[in-house]
């Protein structure tokens, strides 16, 4: 293999992608020589005429919203040009490919990758300079500051989605479970248990939906998940220094700064979140 560079998607190269948010079993297709995996949630995507699906973890990692339907990518790739024929595994499948085609990664290290034809690789993507050269105290605020921040919000993001799922389902369930149980309810042959079970489900379901409101599950779910895609897209587009880091004078100054203040931002919600009603002090004084 030749070396491994560094490359960026061209300004004006987007995508058109459809999230397949549907109640759908996995399927399987035909695509670049072998069977591909599609999953419920992924995303169908048309690159300047190319149809494929993408995972969606991947997609949300490394694409951009910036229009209706319309998507940049915002993540770098490494590359390398594939001195003999092969096959690659990806995320969905594997792909075939023959010499010269480019073999793209993800990370220098490689990680997921896949293939694509020399001509379309480099009509889309060029290459990036040289990495920036960052100090000790630079390379720490990013290590221990922005990219804690991404792994915590991350994990905060995902325990609040699943508590409310869970939590949910169960008011859900209780919910529906007092009208199940009432109509075996006839006025001279209701047991005491059947009435107690009738009680308990009603009552469960009212607490659950209290403690859902108190917690705030799911305003923290998207709370948390838009600060770590915020911080990711900004650390991202910095380490390949495209659109507002093309300015490489600078461009460490300016990930700080928009960085913290989308931590600042998060603060100040999670705080108005915490605070009392004042709308209600006002009207009871």
């Amino acid at each position: 293999m030749h070396s491994r560079k560094n490359y960026r998607k061209r300004p004006k190269f987007h995508v058109i992608g459809v999230q397949l948010n549907l109640n759908f079993g996995d399927f399987q297709h035909e695509k670049w020589g072998d069977q591909q995996t599609c999953k419920q949630g992924d995303w169908l995507i048309n690159n300047d005429g190319d149809i494929y699906t993408v995972d969606n973890e991947y997609f949300r990692d490394h694409y951009q919203r910036i229009g209706p339907g319309l998507y940049k990518k915002v993540a770098g790739v490494w590359a390398e040009v594939a001195e003999k024929d092969g096959r690659l595994e990806t995320l969905e499948g594997s792909t075939g490919y023959h010499a010269g085609d480019y073999l793209v990664f993800d990370r220098e290290t490689a990680g997921k990758g896949y293939a694509i034809k020399k001509p379309k690789f480099e009509r889309m993507y060029e290459e990036v300079d040289p990495v920036l050269e960052l100090t000790p105290e630079q390379q720490s605020y990013i290590d221990q500051r922005i990219k804690l921040k991404i792994n915590e919000f991350k994990r905060k993001a995902e325990r609040n989605q699943w508590h409310y799922y869970i939590w949910q389902s169960l008011a859900i369930i209780t919910a529906a479970s007092v009208p199940i149980l009432s109509a075996f309810i006839t006025t001279e042959e209701t047991t005491i248990p059947l009435k107690w079970a009738i009680a308990l489900f009603g009552g469960t379901s009212a607490v659950i939906a209290g403690l859902l409101s108190l917690f705030k599950c799911q305003e923290n779910w998207i709370r948390y998940r838009n600060a770590y895609q915020d911080l990711d897209s900004n650390l991202s587009q910095f380490s390949i220094s495209i659109g507002i880091y093309s300015d490489r004078n600078n461009a460490f100054d300016l990930l700080a700064e928009n960085c913290e203040n989308i931590l600042k931002a998060e603060i100040g919600q999670r705080a108005e979140s915490r605070s009392p009603n004042k709308k209600g002090e006002d009207t009871g004084s």
